[in-house]
């Protein structure tokens, strides 16, 4: 009972949070035929599997970049905010 105490009484490291209105950045899926044995009639739908996967590839980067700028900015909000209640600094008026 006493290292369950102990243990719930240690700090817990941050985790990643949802945030409101956050979207979440979904990965793409590389494309099945690309692994497969195809006909030509199958390879020509394949072609376009590829276009739109490496579209999707350009849109997840997209997505990746613009919450990294929205998770700097938060940091950044929250070390002025900080920096601000301990030493009077930075503080927004």
């Amino acid at each position: 009972m006493l290292v369950a105490c102990f243990v719930s009484s240690l700090p817990h490291p941050a985790r990643a949070q949802a945030v409101s209105g956050f979207n979440f950045c979904a990965p793409p899926h590389r494309p099945a035929c690309v692994s497969e044995n195809s006909s030509k009639i199958a390879a020509n739908a394949c072609d376009e599997e590829i276009k739109s996967y490496i579209a999707t590839v350009f849109r997840y980067r997209e997505c990746l970049e613009t919450e990294s700028e929205r998770a700097v900015r938060e940091s950044n909000e929250v070390i002025d905010q900080w920096r601000c209640r301990q030493s009077g600094e930075r503080c927004k008026h």
